[in-house]
C-alpha cells in the first residue's frame, strides 16, 4: 500500500512539473535572472548559545551553487524562478506556500552535494539538530537585487536582469549576512565598478563625490555601492531623471552625472506602514576622453576590425533570434 501511494505521489509530482513547465512555453519569454545559493552564516553568533557537540555542519559551505542564469517568463514571480532553477538543477527542496504573486512562499530546506557528501534538507534548523527551538536563529534568505527585500519572493515580480541571491543566516533576521533590522542604516559606504569601465576616484574634499575616468568610447557603465546594511534599497539616477537598478547598463557620455540614492524604509507590523528611518546619497561625475581622429571609439587602433566585428555579431543576433523562434514553437 505504501509503495503504491509512493508511486502515485512520484506521478503527481511528475504531472505537475510537466504541467508549469507546459503553461511557462506558453507564455512569453520576458529575460533572464541570476540565481545562486551561498552559506556563510556565523557560527559563532550560535555558539553563544550551544557547545560545538551540540551542533551540525559547524563550517559554512560557502558557494553551494554558482550564479546561474534563469528563462523568466510574462508574469512569472521570482519565487517561479527559484521553483525553476530547482527544476532544470534537479535540486530537491522544501518550502511552503505558492509562487504565484504574494502567495506567501518560503524556502525552508535545500539538498545539496559538499565534498562529494549529500547534504540533506540543509535550512531551517539544520544546523542545529537536536535543538528545535534554535530554527529560529538560522533559516534562508535572500537579496533581491542586492537588497535584503522586506517581503518573500512570492512579493515581486521577475524582471530581466534581476540578481536573487538566497543566502544561509544563523542570525536573527540575517544581521551576519548584511541585514541588521535592529540599527537600519542607509549609509553607503562605498562604490564598486568593474576595471573595464574606468578608474574610479574619491574627491577628497567631498565623501560624497566621485569621478569615473571612463576610456575612451565607453558608452555605458554599471555601479555597486557598498553599504552599511543591506537591508536599504539603492536607485542609481542619470542627470536625465531616469532610475537603473543595481547591475544594469546605465548609458552615459562626457559629463554624465549619476546619483546614487539609499534609503532604509521600515514597517510598522500593527498597522502595515512604512516609513523612511535613514537616507544617504553620493554623486558620481563621468569624464570620457574623445577618441582619436580616424579611430572607431572602443577599437583601440583600427576602426575597420570594429565594422567587421559589428557585422559578424548582426548575424550571430540575427541566427539567436531564429533559433528562439523555433524553440518557441516546438515548445509549444
Amino acid at each position: 500500500m505504501k509503495k503504491t501511494i509512493s508511486v502515485f505521489l512520484a506521478a503527481l509530482m511528475l504531472l505537475t512539473t510537466l504541467s508549469v513547465a507546459a503553461f511557462a512555453a506558453d507564455k512569453p519569454v520576458i529575460g533572464k535572472v541570476t540565481v545562486s545559493f551561498e552559506d556563510f552564516g556565523d557560527r559563532d553568533y550560535l555558539l553563544d548559545y550551544l557547545d560545538e557537540d551540540e551542533m551540525q555542519y559547524l563550517t559554512p559551505f560557502g558557494v553551494i551553487f554558482e550564479p546561474t542564469e534563469v528563462t523568466i517568463y510574462e508574469g512569472d514571480t521570482v519565487a517561479d524562478a527559484i521553483v525553476r532553477f530547482f527544476t532544470e538543477n534537479n535540486v530537491p527542496y522544501q518550502s511552503y506556500g505558492g509562487t504565484a504573486y504574494n502567495a506567501g512562499f518560503y524556502l525552508q530546506a535545500i539538498t545539496f552535494t559538499a565534498d562529494g557528501e549529500t547534504v540533506e534538507n540543509f535550512g531551517e534548523g539544520s544546523i542545529t539538530p537536536d535543538d528545535e527551538d534554535m530554527y529560529y536563529f538560522s533559516g534562508w534568505t535572500f537579496r533581491l537585487n542586492d537588497w535584503c527585500a522586506n517581503n518573500g519572493p512570492s512579493g515581486f515580480y521577475a524582471e530581466d536582469g534581476d540578481v536573487i541571491r538566497y543566502m544561509y543566516t544563523c542570525t536573527m533576521g540575517g544581521s551576519d549576512v548584511g541585514n541588521d533590522f535592529y540599527r537600519p542604516s542607509a549609509k553607503i559606504t562605498g562604490l564598486e565598478m568593474d576595471a573595464a569601465y574606468g578608474t574610479l576616484t574619491a574627491d577628497p574634499d567631498n565623501a560624497k563625490a566621485y569621478t569615473l575616468n571612463a576610456p575612451a568610447g565607453t558608452t555605458a557603465v554599471k555601479l555597486n555601492a557598498t553599504l552599511e546594511n543591506y537591508g536599504a534599497k539603492v536607485t542609481y539616477t542619470l542627470d536625465d531623471g531616469t532610475a537603473y537598478k543595481y547591475m544594469r547598463d546605465i548609458p552615459v557620455k562626457n559629463g554624465s552625472v549619476i546619483t546614487v540614492d539609499s534609503k532604509y524604509t521600515t514597517v510598522d507590523w500593527n498597522t502595515g506602514e512604512e516609513s523612511v528611518a535613514d537616507t544617504d546619497q553620493v554623486v558620481v561625475t563621468v569624464v570620457i576622453p574623445e577618441a582619436p581622429a580616424g579611430e572607431e571609439p572602443g577599437d583601440g587602433n583600427d576602426g575597420f576590425f570594429a565594422k567587421i566585428r559589428a557585422f559578424f555579431q548582426t548575424v550571430i543576433d540575427w541566427f539567436k533570434a531564429l533559433f528562439a523562434k523555433i524553440a518557441a514553437v516546438f515548445g509549444k
